[in-house]
């Protein structure tokens, strides 16, 4: 296995990886060989060993002191490189691994929230255990939120690699198909140069078969231009994915922000009947703009989809008090046909989609929910069939009112 090590790792993103591992971790990663060469990233000082069919291949080098999580980090990264090995199997082995683990602790969060609220009923005199029940409670939260983060990320690079390895896959035979071609080809040249008249020229172009090559090269090539376009617009979607966590905050419009994306929705030429605007008051927040717009964008074209040329498309905006700080509710609501429970239940799932055949990837709310994630908001769906469909949008964010 540590012999394939060097074939597996141009199949994963490791750069992309382990970036978001230090993000994680909170400081340095990197990954090296059994033998501590480094393969990628900045490796820290703690290792941890990747495992795959229980041999170590590589070892995670980061700053992470705490055994458990940073042996989870290495896990992760192990799990991307099996999932490059074998898409399929390893995928469903390890989101019901990811699955359970998420389970068992939404059991544990369950538990705890049923102690918390026990230890309310008590009198003042057990205040100090109901705190560090409270504190407890957080910490489980927060490993219950990492686990859907990496479940999330586990099931989204086994799709990406199984819906690019697809085109990849057929554009590699046509490539072939063609170099056969051009070899036939250059055998009829060197034919028709020593052919005496245009009989043996007829001969040697039957005997390279190059009337079904004419034939079949336009669709070849057709269809490797279609599989190049499907692996574009993957690549496209996910750009909101790179550096989500990274990019630099700076203060815009909510009034912008809704624009541009609408506008951004609008470049693919769908088309609805009304947009009703119905912003509260306009505010700017400090936000990583430009991703909003996609994630808001991808929300909104999903809704003129929905609606159609009949339909309307509603965007409103409400600031909310929360205890922890200032919250904005974005709802971007449509009168389309709406969604089954079952349809719902795999809204945000990597390339799920009920559009037809070529008219999407099946990215947008996978990209869209990844980027509110990373602003430490959240987002969720309530449709019902033949009631419409709402996107609700909450951001913790910092707001100020725009200058007059």
């Amino acid at each position: 296995m540590r012999e394939d090590l060097h074939e597996l790792v141009p199949l994963v993103d490791l750069p992309g990886l382990l970036e978001a591992l230090s993000g994680v971790g909170g400081g340095r990663a990197g990954l090296l060989t059994a033998d501590g060469s480094t393969l990628a990233g900045e490796p820290g000082e703690q290792r941890y060993p990747v495992q795959l069919d229980e041999e170590t291949v590589a070892y995670l080098g980061c700053d992470q002191a705490e055994p458990a999580r940073g042996e989870a980090m290495a896990r992760v990264i192990a799990q991307q490189l099996d999932a490059a090995r074998r898409v399929q199997l390893v995928s469903g082995l390890q989101q019901q691994a990811v699955e359970d683990d998420y389970r068992e602790l939404q059991a544990r969060t369950s538990e705890l929230i049923a102690s918390e609220e026990r230890y309310r009923r008590l009198n003042r005199d057990l205040e100090r255990r109901v705190e560090e029940q409270v504190q407890a409670l957080r910490d489980t939260e927060r490993r219950l939120s990492e686990a859907r983060r990496l479940a999330s990320m586990g099931h989204l690079a086994a799709g990406i690699a199984h819906e690019i390895n697809t085109p990849l896959g057929f554009v590699g035979a046509n490539l072939r198909t063609g170099r056969q071609y051009a070899d036939h080809l250059h055998a009829f040249a060197a034919a028709l140069e020593e052919a005496p008249d245009l009989d043996a020229a007829r001969q040697a172009w039957e005997q390279e078969d190059l009337a079904f090559a004419a034939d079949d090269l336009p669709a070849l090539l057709e269809e490797s231009a279609e599989g190049i376009g499907r692996i574009a617009a993957i690549v496209t979607a996910l750009k909101g994915l790179t550096g989500a966590s990274d990019a630099e905050r700076e203060w815009t419009s909510l009034e912008t922000l809704v624009s541009h994306s609408i506008e951004v929705a609008r470049k693919d030429n769908v088309a609805v009947g009304r947009i009703r605007n119905t912003l509260s008051e306009n505010v700017e927040l400090k936000v990583r703009a430009k991703l909003l717009e996609q994630a808001l964008g991808e929300v909104v074209r999903n809704g003129m989809q929905a609606a159609g040329v009949d339909g309307e498309l509603q965007v409103e905006g409400q600031q909310l008090d929360h205890p922890e700080g200032t919250v904005l509710e974005l709802r971007v609501s449509d009168d389309g046909p709406g969604m089954d429970p079952d349809t719902l239940e795999h809204a945000f799932d990597p390339f799920f989609t009920t559009r037809p055949v070529g008219s999407g990837v099946g990215l947008g709310l996978t990209v869209a929910r990844e980027i509110v994630l990373a602003h430490g908001g959240d987002i969720r769906i309530e449709s019902e069939p033949d009631a419409g469909c709402r996107v609700t949008i909450r951001l913790p964010v910092d707001l100020r009112r725009c200058a007059a």
